[in-house]
């Protein structure tokens, strides 16, 4: 018998799923059929069924992040791998006030050193990350179509000293015609700023929890 689950609090994904959250972790994915057994189990203080069909298991002590649009239904979570890198992962809860306060909930579980906000952007906010995507795109873009074209008209010269992934890049884009890089080209900036004007028709109100100072971020890599 143990007390891990003792404090625990379910919340609805969607018609057929739910996620419990304890003190110590994130059990994502639980089918409603198994609610019951679930639930009885945690209640006595035994260990999570083994049986029970599940998703990711989120230590609370790895996650370093969370972010989520009140307007969506994802949660995103970021959480702390091997040789400080991060991994990104993401819950689905579909109700938006539900997903608030599952998310308050595990800001109190993840302690002070994190601190939880909420924030409406405007328009012209939410506009800029895309925007700045944008003109990634036009960059990238112009530069392959450049390139595209002097491949098809000077191939790289015997003996010349180039990196093996330039010259792989120089040769794969000597057999593409420089009219589909910009086709390419066309369809992403096309998607890119149909992301810019549903931003800006609908900004997002974005609910996070964070680190509350960056040298907390930093030392809790190491924890």
């Amino acid at each position: 018998m143990s007390d891990f689950f003792q404090d625990f609090k379910l919340f609805e994904s969607n018609a057929e799923e739910f996620h419990i959250l304890t003190p110590e972790c994130i059990y994502s994915e639980i089918g409603k059929e198994n609610e019951a057994l679930v639930v009885q189990a945690l209640a006595r203080g035994e260990d999570f069924p083994a049986e029970v069909r599940h998703g990711k298991i989120f230590s609370i002590g790895d996650i370093e992040s969370v972010s989520s649009n009140k307007k969506g239904m994802f949660t995103n979570i970021v959480t702390r791998s091997s040789f400080g890198k991060t991994e990104t992962d993401f819950i689905v809860i579909t109700d938006p006030d539900i997903r608030e306060d599952f998310i308050r909930l595990l800001h109190i579980h993840m302690g002070s050193e994190y601190k939880f906000n909420k924030k409406q952007l405007t328009s012209v906010t939410a506009s800029l990350k895309p925007l700045f995507y944008v003109l990634i795109i036009l960059g990238v873009g112009a530069v392959m179509t450049q390139l595209s074209i002097n491949a098809q008209t000077e191939p790289i010269e015997e003996g010349r000293i180039l990196k093996a992934r330039v010259r792989v890049l120089y040769y794969l884009l000597g057999l593409i015609n420089p009219v589909w890089v910009m086709v390419f080209t066309g369809i992403a900036l096309f998607i890119a700023l149909v992301i810019v004007i549903r931003r800006i028709a609908n900004p997002p109100h974005i609910i996070q929890i964070k680190p509350a100072k960056r040298r907390v971020a930093y030392l809790a890599r190491f924890r």
